[in-house]
């Protein structure tokens, strides 16, 4: 039976708006797909947004997704008006590593943070992270920072403006740090219609939770002190 080649067009694109890379499949989307109508940094970072919600970590949800944004410019070049489908591969395309927060020792603490994750993803398959550009939830920590820095990632977009300390360094070493706060609002709009959650929040923690996270870091403040006194003591 011959399908007419406008219908074949039409099954074609639905498959390839269908398709995850690797890199996606382990993360509920909540039906997100690119916008021809937002800019490159506002898709990321509404994919980051959405694949935080999938953190688990008690402690506090965090993702990551980095890209390598020579791909992007590559796939663009030439082209004179961006359809949906191409929009689509163009994004999944440059995705080399992705990446939630996780705990490791135990539920309670983010032991592998999602900038570590994202960065072995791309270790893992072979990607090359220089020159590339992290989507972060919020600005990394100052490891974070330092291992992005040294993974040779030229840019790091995150929610919120990053501590002087690290912008600092960053301009010292050439990184652009980019916050999406003055956007955040309409962000917010974009992913609830996507989540039907109503609310900017990355997921709420119950009573229980947070006492065992409070008593978790209580803990580990005063095994900490402990640390520092044993030394104290040893030392002549």
């Amino acid at each position: 039976i011959l399908i007419p080649y406008y219908l074949t067009k039409d099954m074609n694109e639905s498959q390839q708006r269908k398709k995850l890379s690797e890199h996606l499949k382990r993360f509920d989307l909540f039906g997100w797909e690119p916008r021809l109508d937002l800019s490159d940094d506002e898709n990321f970072m509404d994919m980051v947004m959405l694949i935080t919600r999938n953190s688990f970590c008690l402690q506090g949800h965090m993702g990551c997704v980095i890209i390598d944004h020579k791909i992007c410019k590559r796939k663009e070049n030439g082209i004179t008006e961006e359809s949906e489908s191409m929009l689509y591969d163009r994004i999944l395309d440059s995705l080399i590593g992705v990446s939630t927060n996780s705990p490791l020792f135990s539920n309670l603490d983010s032991d592998i943070h999602a900038e570590i994750g994202a960065l072995g993803q791309a270790s893992k398959r072979g990607n090359k992270t220089d020159g590339c550009t992290a989507y972060i939830t919020m600005p990394p920590c100052k490891r974070c920072f330092a291992a992005l820095l040294s993974s040779g990632i030229i840019r790091i977009v995150s929610r919120q403006a990053a501590p002087k300390s690290i912008l600092d360094v960053a301009r010292k070493h050439g990184i652009e740090m980019v916050d999406f706060s003055n956007v955040a609002a309409e962000q917010n709009n974009r992913i609830n219609q996507l989540t039907n959650m109503g609310t900017g929040s990355t997921g709420k923690k119950t009573s229980d939770q947070i006492k065992r996270i409070e008593e978790s870091k209580k803990r580990k403040k005063l095994e900490k002190e402990a640390r520092k006194e044993k030394a104290r003591l040893k030392s002549p």
